[in-house]
């Protein structure tokens, strides 16, 4: 890290949650969707990260003995520079890397992008290491679009290497996991016990009401909407957030001319 860069872990620890968020009305500056948002908050907010690695891999909060952030955001670098990812990726227990991915803009290699991600994370061994001390690899694709529209989407559903008959799974290293945003009403009961609702609508809110109204219903959403005030209120987190706004502009003002084109010339 440069002499000029700061974490945005140790950027934020010199500043305040608000005591309160009822003053909070409107419009979000930013929505969740944004994946530097998305990435701040859970750098940040050790509770709100916890809270969400539980719901997702429907762990109990003593289940996590320690979690870490290996890709931290650092202030002083540009959102596009050479190697900034914005994926969270994370090592849990010591034992288990997790990537976790907000994806908005649909783009057709996801699944391939995905799978070549996950196998990045499993394949960590040092030369002379045995295959056993390999880490579980988990991909979290965190989605507001159907990944296969011809198929029914469920809200959140995980894959695994298994056998074509007789499903055994091959092994328990190896998973990966889609949440759809835009499929909410389809949360199966250990869904919802697992609260995966509320931090998709958390993910979908657009306005303070919204993530106030959530945030009456779990402590770890409240801390969650602190932060999101305390980040998107804060000037050098604006740049970044605003910078990638722009891209994502820029992306579906590609992608439309694309489609255009490709409209004239059938």
């Amino acid at each position: 890290m440069s002499n000029s860069s700061i974490t945005a872990a140790d950027h934020f620890a010199a500043i305040p949650l608000p005591d309160s968020i009822d003053h909070l009305t409107g419009p979000l500056p930013f929505r969740m969707t944004n994946d530097i948002l998305f990435h701040l908050l859970f750098e940040t907010s050790s509770t709100a990260l916890r809270g969400l690695i539980c719901s997702l891999l429907k762990l109990k909060d003593s289940d996590i003995h320690s979690i870490e952030v290996k890709n931290p955001i650092e202030f002083g670098r540009t959102v596009f520079s050479k190697g900034f990812v914005l994926d969270l990726k994370l090592l849990l227990n010591n034992n288990t890397n997790i990537n976790v991915e907000m994806q908005v803009l649909k783009f057709k290699n996801w699944t391939e992008r995905s799978l070549s991600y996950l196998c990045r994370s499993y394949d960590k061994l040092n030369v002379g290491d045995d295959y056993c001390e390999t880490n579980t690899a988990i991909h979290i694709g965190i989605l507001d679009y159907d990944l296969f529209p011809e198929d029914e989407t469920h809200f959140y559903t995980t894959y695994h290497l298994a056998d074509d008959v007789t499903h055994k799974i091959y092994t328990g290293k190896f998973q990966l996991s889609v949440l759809y945003l835009n499929h909410v009403d389809k949360a199966t009961a250990e869904d919802l016990a697992c609260h995966l609702d509320y931090w998709a609508r958390f993910f979908k809110a657009t306005t303070w009401e919204e993530l106030k109204m959530l945030a009456e219903k779990s402590p770890i959403l409240t801390e969650a909407t602190k932060t999101v005030y305390t980040t998107t209120a804060d000037i050098c987190a604006q740049t970044m957030l605003e910078a990638y706004e722009e891209y994502e502009k820029l992306y579906r003002t590609i992608q439309r001319e694309a489609k255009e084109e490709d409209a004239q010339e059938k």
